[in-house]
């Protein structure tokens, strides 16, 4: 374990001297990921072509294959607002290729989950669109969850962007997807996320609660290969809620964030936090992160900022040219927010090392026992005990890395030790116990 994460720390410290480097070349400022319309792929020659604002409103089924046909105005959805594709009891299960088109100026409707899909099944695809200058609220709307392109996502999600402003006071509110349970990839966000009347439980920049897989995405407000450039701003919710410039809340159950970053500003609520946590990445994590995912992920962002680099002194056509900057300062933009990361996680695993390395050292001092009819325990060694008084350690919690202490009490079945964190109980019988333990129990050890 200690040569684990003294391996990660070099790694990571050199990956922050090359993006420092790297760094130094950024002379522009923004970022922008242009999109452009592809020509027709043969899933759109054979879907119902979309091409109207009226074409999504009549025409977009829970079910069926879509494509958009071009880039579609959605204005008049300020005074008459898009109802949600999709709910919690009729999931939208087809599939919807946007093929590089937008939807712009998109005002949603209050759901149950609000986004231009409310609710994406687990057999749902949406693909190749982006929704520009999107709007969620402001309103005290029934929503529990909201985001600019989908509210719950249990499908796959990939290539997708969206920008605006989510405001709502739904307990899982982000740019892209309030809530993910599904995949998502390839995909961003720049939108202004702001929760309101005591909502947001989980906000994030591009997604409020995550519990699935996140893959080369990126928020600017990512989850595989994803990033998130928006600004969080927690100004009306949930003093008890997690805010996180790309994620609110990342639960630990097989939920995965690789390859991704997050630029935007998060601010917590007013007056601080009451059990809530606010990050720039993610506000709360209920397990790890890939920490040598991430360092190499910047470490590939900065090999391509490189060698688009060098490529720029022969390109000769000027629209090339301006793609591959705005690629360069993307890549750019990738290594400084990774950096910015490694940066506090390089902290936190040199802690870790320091705690496991004096764990190691106390161990030692502990063996296996037998206490009590089978049931088992860690004792102090008496050739090591000094002038400690005798006692037992947890079992559960020694292979965890934890020390704790078992404690006696009384029960109405006799006596018994007790773990305070796993709640281990052992049984000790309903007599008196050893003069160790009645010594021990006089001078309870505080805890480590």
């Amino acid at each position: 374990m200690f040569k684990f994460l003294l391996g990660v720390l070099i790694l990571a410290s050199n990956f922050l001297v090359v993006s420092r480097a790297i760094a130094q070349m950024d002379a522009g400022s923004g970022l922008g990921v242009p999109t452009a319309a592809a020509s027709p792929t043969p899933f759109c020659q054979t879907a119902t072509q979309i091409k109207s604002l009226q074409d999504l409103r009549t025409n977009v089924g829970t079910t069926g294959n879509y494509c958009l046909a071009n880039d579609i105005d959605a204005s008049d959805t300020a005074t008459n607002p898009f109802t949600p594709i999709g709910s919690q009891t009729t999931p939208f299960v087809g599939v919807f290729d946007g093929n590089g088109h937008v939807i712009d100026k998109l005002t949603l409707a209050p759901a149950v989950s609000t986004g231009f899909f409310g609710e994406v099944g687990s057999q749902g695809r949406v693909r190749n669109v982006g929704i520009t200058n999107g709007k969620i609220g402001p309103s005290s709307n029934p929503a529990v969850s909201a985001g600019l392109l989908v509210g719950f996502n249990s499908g796959v999600v990939a290539s997708c962007f969206a920008t605006g402003t989510v405001a709502s006071s739904a307990s899982f509110v982000g740019g892209l997807i309030g809530d993910n349970h599904g995949t998502v990839t390839k995909s961003r966000a720049r939108a202004m996320v702001i929760p309101s009347g005591g909502g947001g439980f989980a906000t994030g920049g591009l997604v409020g609660f995550n519990d699935a897989t996140i893959s080369i995405a990126h928020a600017t407000t990512l989850i595989t290969q994803s990033y998130a450039s928006g600004d969080v701003f927690g100004s009306g919710g949930n003093q008890s809620g997690s805010y996180g410039g790309f994620v609110g809340a990342n639960n630990d159950a097989g939920a995965t964030i690789t390859k991704s970053y997050a630029t935007g500003n998060v601010v917590g609520p007013p007056g601080g936090f009451d059990g809530g946590s606010v990050g720039g990445f993610v506000g709360l994590s209920a397990g790890g992160r890939n920490m040598v995912a991430e360092v190499f992920a910047g470490l590939s962002a900065i090999k391509t900022a490189f060698d688009i680099a060098k490529g720029l002194k022969d390109i000769d056509d000027a629209a090339r040219r301006n793609a591959a900057v705005i690629e360069l300062q993307e890549k750019i933009l990738f290594a400084q927010a990774a950096q910015l990361e490694l940066v506090e996680t390089i902290g936190e695993l040199k802690k870790r090392v320091v705690e496991l390395e004096a764990w190691d050292a106390d161990k030692k001092r502990y063996e296996l026992k037998d206490i009590w009819n089978g049931s088992l325990a860690y004792a102090i060694k008496e050739s090591m005990r000094g002038s400690e008084p005798p006692h037992n350690i947890c079992a559960n919690c020694y292979e965890r890395g934890h020390k704790r202490y078992l404690q006696p009490r009384v029960t109405g079945f006799g006596r018994e030790l007790f773990c305070s964190e796993c709640n281990t109980a052992i049984f000790i019988g309903s007599v008196a116990i050893h003069d160790d333990i009645l010594e021990w129990s006089r001078q309870k050890p505080t805890q480590s």
